[in-house]
């Protein structure tokens, strides 16, 4: 995924997982490395987090993010990426979520975050990306 080619393809205004398996597609790079190449490439406020047996296994973001999460921490019920592990149907789309669920820093207070996360049942994690207005 070189840069000078993938980075204009991840200027979108609201980024979504949709976008990333399109471009995991065209390129033929696995679903994670896509999203966290998209993450570091995006103009937008963008993270991306793996999860497993209900923890945060890996996560990244980009220097816009404005929320940092730690690993090994366990997801609150109160998020859609929880739902999506535990076998419930989520929408396939960016979903308005609880900031507070996902992070304890001050600015998860105010912040309007948005989720999309896509259960991988071969692995048995889930991924999950994060947007924000700027």
């Amino acid at each position: 995924m070189p840069k000078s080619i993938f980075a204009r393809r991840c200027d979108v205004a609201r980024p979504s997982l949709t976008h990333v398996r399109q471009l995991a597609a065209e390129f033929a790079t696995s679903l994670s490395a896509t999203a966290i190449r998209f993450v570091e490439c995006t103009p937008e406020p963008c993270a991306v987090v793996y999860a497993q047996a209900g923890r945060i296994s890996w996560w990244s973001r980009n220097e816009s993010f404005g929320l940092w999460l730690d690993r090994g921490e366990t997801l609150s019920r109160d998020t859609y990426a929880f739902d999506a592990g535990a076998g419930k149907r989520v929408d396939d789309r960016m979903q308005l979520t609880d900031a507070t669920a996902w992070s304890a820093d001050r600015a998860a207070d105010d912040l309007e975050l948005f989720e999309h996360p896509m259960a991988l049942p071969a692995i048995g994690g889930v991924i999950t990306l994060f947007w924000h207005k700027a």
